[in-house]
């Protein structure tokens, strides 16, 4: 099966997103909202548990929880704006496990890392972006 070609620009083609989702794109939305939802609950938790100057971010937590679920779906649904958000939310958990690494001495923190590099590589994957084209 071929993708069909649209002209994008005189003198450019682009091939047709795919018709049906790639298991790339179906794992990093699943992985997606598994491990935002399981760092934004998480981090509420601990940061109510923690008090002082962590309320502040307990009030984040669950923000994140609703950006991390609005990329996964829309991953899912094959939009650009949901792969954009996905890959952002995936850059500033990468962020914050660094930080928990080096500013914390963290070992928790080598794991999430990992996790959160996985589902890096498969949001970027080229089967991944060429379904998130629409």
């Amino acid at each position: 099966m071929t993708d069909t070609v649209t002209p994008s620009l005189p003198g450019q083609e682009t091939p047709d997103p795919p018709r049906r989702r790639p298991p790339s794109a179906t794992a990093a939305a699943v992985l997606q909202l598994a491990l935002g939802t399981l760092t934004s609950t998480a981090g509420t938790f601990f940061s109510l548990d923690a008090g002082g100057g962590w309320y502040a971010a307990a009030a984040l937590f669950p923000v994140a929880l609703v950006l991390w679920w609005v990329a996964g779906i829309g991953l899912l649904r094959g939009s650009r704006r949901g792969h954009r958000l996905g890959v952002a939310m995936l850059v500033a958990l990468s962020a914050f496990n660094l930080m928990k690494i080096v500013v914390f001495d963290e070992s928790a923190g080598y794991v999430f890392m990992s996790a959160t590099l996985l589902i890096a590589a498969l949001q970027l994957a080229a089967p991944t972006r060429a379904w998130s084209r629409r």
